[in-house]
């Protein structure tokens, strides 16, 4: 029977710890960070960076509306957990926040070792 070590070993776990993790995640959102502030229960909160990206859905072809725009906006809001140094980001189910002159809401949120996904759909359109 073979050991359990040696099994271990030979194996492709990911022992990475959560503060290792967020400093990744962390440097990823310094890549590309965005300044937003988010509104829970019609209050703002303090002011968070963040590094948002539009989601496949937005940029396929199959998606598009008149005049080639998206006919539907979604973008997903990259933020940190549990980093030895900075906060963790503030969001949750329901908060709003503006974008180019667009008001997003967030539907969902995925808590990862380190970091945070939540994705957000478009309200309403600036333009």
């Amino acid at each position: 029977m073979p050991s359990i070590s040696g099994w271990l070993a030979n194996t492709q776990i990911d022992v990475t710890d959560e503060g290792t993790r967020a400093v990744v995640a962390w440097r990823n959102i310094l890549d590309w960070p965005t300044p937003i502030t988010l509104y829970r229960n019609e209050s703002a909160l303090a002011e968070q960076t963040v590094r948002l990206e539009y989601s496949e859905a937005t940029t396929s072809a199959e998606g598009r509306g008149p005049a080639g725009q998206p006919s539907e906006r979604q973008l997903t809001v990259f933020g940190v957990r549990n980093h030895p140094t900075v906060e963790d980001t503030n969001i949750q189910r329901g908060d709003l926040f503006k974008y180019q002159g667009d008001t997003y809401s967030v539907v969902d949120v995925i808590l990862k070792r380190g970091s945070l996904e939540a994705y957000t759909e478009r309200l309403q359109s600036g333009g």
